[in-house]
């Protein structure tokens, strides 16, 4: 699977920010495998998707990883602000977003990144910066949404 394909575990609200305020440019975490033997829970795409899905189905407002996910997109519109990427309203707007945003706005999503369409700008993640010294991880910065694919699921609950 890992020969033509990277694997993103991502959520709806991070999709949805990145393409209303990021110029549709997205920073991921990406992985060969989608339920890789050598990466750990925190950088194993089929790990992540389950959590980011029993989080929502829960309604599990203490979801660590719900909590930094905001504290990365608080930290990116900052830094994009700096370097005058977006202006002091756009940045305000995505605070409130994020502030307001509801577990069910972090229904997970899977991207299907085709390597063709990212050769060049695959960037292998340090060894001091890993999930565990055997993993396979790499990052893309600057993807734009028309280089992959998502899936998503339905499940239960009156959720999407």
């Amino acid at each position: 699977m890992g020969e033509f394909l990277l694997f993103s575990a991502q959520t709806k609200f991070v999709y949805d920010i990145c393409k209303a305020y990021f110029n549709g440019l997205f920073y991921v975490y990406c992985s060969p495998e989608f339920d890789s033997e050598v990466n750990p829970g925190s950088s194993n795409p089929a790990t992540l998707i389950a959590q980011f899905r029993l989080a929502v189905q829960r309604n599990d407002r203490g979801d660590t990883k719900i909590k930094d996910i905001k504290k990365k997109l608080r930290a990116a519109a900052l830094r994009k602000k700096n370097r005058r990427e977006i202006t002091p309203e756009t940045l305000r707007e995505v605070q409130v977003r994020i502030n307001r945003a509801e577990v069910r706005d972090f229904l997970p999503y899977l991207y299907l990144i085709p390597k063709d369409n990212v050769r060049g700008m695959l960037i292998p993640v340090p060894y001091a910066k890993r999930a565990s010294p055997d993993s396979d991880e790499y990052t893309i910065e600057g993807l734009q949404a028309s280089q992959f694919e998502f899936i998503t699921s339905k499940f239960g609950n009156g959720l999407p």
